[in-house]
């Protein structure tokens, strides 16, 4: 019934328009969430060769593709065709690229179009349409530079850093949180949260820090130090300070697939996921930070003329 009523171009109801919403694997919110976007999302038909959007301001809706093809220009001249299903306009939107997107019906397509500005409300609300999405982008990040930290082969040779002579102290921590752009829209509370999850860890040259197959329980925030990292087929790269390892590999909740081991003494933050976590839900301020960082970051892949959708298993 549903089906027939998208060919035939009628009306759907709110109850159809949810039940849509709830097929899409980012979407994943609780239904008094998704309802919310259900009320305001638009079922459209676009005739092939139809402007969708033009770049060169906010993106104004996202896309979610049911049926046919969209060709997207990108900024870089890179031109894509993407076929449904999937969402197109999820980085842009979450990256605040001014930029926008030019997008272009391929073939006549059939979408749900859901305001940027609803889906902005929502994600102040749900955590957990807020950790579906960051779990996407993570997996995203991680799969293009072969699940390390890092492009494999690459050295981050910044210095070693300043020796620590002592642990950072509450006040400090905090202070060094508040200088990341990611979290210039966190409230002190939420830092202070942050700051509090960090327990410093001091290690020689040639300790572990993790092993394959690991679970990704813990991040690790370098102050000094270099440490190697190596897959199973030998592919690696050296990381160091300052640095923030294994973060990813948490969020993708993917065990871990590299052995960390330190090339020199190391001196980090260890901060448990599951307290990171619970820090993200409590304090909005702190996972949009993380999330519009992570969009710019995929938003910056797609630019190169990698393909990607948030339906690819």
């Amino acid at each position: 019934m549903l089906d027939d009523a998208m060919r035939d171009g009628q009306v759907l109801s709110v109850r159809d328009r949810l039940l849509l919403l709830k097929s899409q694997a980012l979407l994943q919110a609780a239904d008094d969430e998704l309802l919310l976007l259900a009320e305001v999302a638009r079922y459209r038909t676009y005739a092939a060769g139809e402007r969708i959007s033009e770049g060169g301001q906010l993106a104004a809706h996202i896309h979610l593709m049911l049926e046919g093809a969209i060709r997207i220009k990108r900024h870089s001249g890179v031109e894509q065709i993407v076929e449904a299903p999937g969402a197109v306009g999820w980085p842009s939107f979450l990256a605040n690229d001014e930029r926008g997107l030019d997008l272009i019906a391929h073939t006549t397509l059939r979408t749900m179009d859901i305001p940027c500005a609803a889906m902005d409300e929502i994600l102040e609300q749900s955590f957990v349409l807020t950790r579906t999405a960051l779990t996407f982008q993570a997996k995203f990040l991680l799969t293009g530079r072969s699940n390390l930290p890092a492009a494999p082969g690459s050295v981050h040779d910044e210095p070693l850093g300043e020796y620590p002579a002592r642990t950072l102290t509450a006040v400090e921590q905090v202070l060094s949180l508040a200088d990341a752009s990611i979290f210039e829209a966190a409230t002190m509370d939420g830092l202070m949260e942050m700051a509090e999850n960090f327990t410093e860890i001091r290690v020689p040259a040639g300790t572990v820090l993790w092993r394959i197959g690991d679970p990704p329980s813990f991040s690790l925030r370098l102050r000094y130090g270099r440490v190697r990292c190596r897959t199973a087929d030998g592919t690696e790269c050296v990381i160091g300070a300052p640095f923030v390892m294994g973060f990813f590999d948490s969020l993708a909740e993917v065990d871990r697939v590299y052995e960390a081991v330190a090339e020199t003494e190391v001196v980090g933050g260890r901060s448990d996921v599951e307290t990171t976590l619970a820090s993200f839900e409590q304090h909005p301020g702190l996972r949009r930070g993380l999330l519009t960082a992570l969009s710019g970051a995929v938003l910056a892949q797609l630019e190169s003329g990698v393909t990607w959708s948030p339906d690819d298993d």
